[in-house]
């Protein structure tokens, strides 16, 4: 995928993100990928809705993971940065930010 794929994929979810919650649409991103200031908007919200940013960030992000590189993939490469995770949970099945 490439830094630059990365890019255009957190840019999108950045996007829908900001639709459904209205600061994430005042995030900007690096040229390398990073969410510039990402932590300085959430930390003006009350937790619950920082919270929920980051919820729903991550929400369109897999989502989109998901679109392009499959389910078991997207499920695989969660494994890997978030081993805690449980393996069998399943990111279609009740996600109310798809």
């Amino acid at each position: 995928m490439g830094q630059t794929g990365y890019q255009a994929l957190i840019l999108r979810a950045t996007m829908m993100a900001g639709e459904e919650v209205s600061w994430l649409s005042h995030v900007e991103i690096a040229t390398d990928g990073r969410l510039k200031n990402y932590a300085e908007l959430a930390a003006k919200h009350e937790t619950d809705e920082g919270d929920n940013g980051c919820e729903v960030l991550l929400a369109h992000l897999t989502g989109l993971l998901e679109a392009f590189i499959g389910e078991t993939l997207t499920l695989r490469l969660v494994h890997q940065l978030w081993p805690d995770r449980p393996k069998d949970n399943d990111f279609s099945q009740g996600n109310e930010h798809e």
